[in-house]
């Protein structure tokens, strides 16, 4: 590093002759300043402070957006259950939608981080049984129960609930 890149290094002072001359303000009338009478403020009295909002942090989607989505965290896995996909992969979808579409939205961020804490519960608990082999006709019960939650959670999200889950482990806070 040299010493003209060291940027604490103390810069030379330019010669006298070297500075150009201070050229003189020519007055136009657009560059005159313009003077405005403020009103007085009381002792005593606060001033008013108006408040300003950085719009780039608002959500981009409206308000109907986020419901659709948070309804398709919910009934997306009921879907992929219904139609024969195995219990074990159905918490894609609200995984997918947590790190794609939740971001910056709190209440679809909400309702994907329930139904894959819920589903992950439920692929936990049927991997367990298939494991168990002697358990695997408990896997029809726990398929008609994860569809009936499932159902439950997208009603209760139409209705612009925050529904939450019963009697699992959550794994995604």
């Amino acid at each position: 590093m040299s010493h003209s890149d060291d940027p604490f290094a103390p810069k030379p002072e330019p010669d006298a002759e070297e500075q150009p001359a201070p050229q003189e303000a020519e007055a136009s009338p657009e560059s005159e300043p313009v003077e405005v009478e403020a009103e007085p403020v009381e002792p005593g009295e606060a001033a008013q402070v108006s408040k300003t909002f950085d719009v780039s942090e608002e959500p981009k989607k409206a308000k109907g957006d986020s419901t659709t989505w948070a309804l398709v965290a919910h009934l997306g896995p009921v879907v992929v259950l219904f139609m024969g996909i195995s219990m074990p992969l159905v918490f894609l979808l609200p995984l997918v939608l947590l790190h794609t579409v939740a971001e910056g939205n709190s209440a679809i961020e909400h309702h994907a981080k329930e139904a894959l804490n819920f589903h992950l519960n439920v692929a936990l608990i049927s991997l367990v049984l298939t494991v168990t082999c002697i358990l695997i006709p408990l896997l029809i019960p726990l398929w008609v129960g994860a569809m009936a939650f499932g159902v439950i959670a997208t009603i209760k999200t139409a209705n612009g609930e925050l529904y939450r889950y019963p009697w699992i482990y959550r794994v995604v806070e």
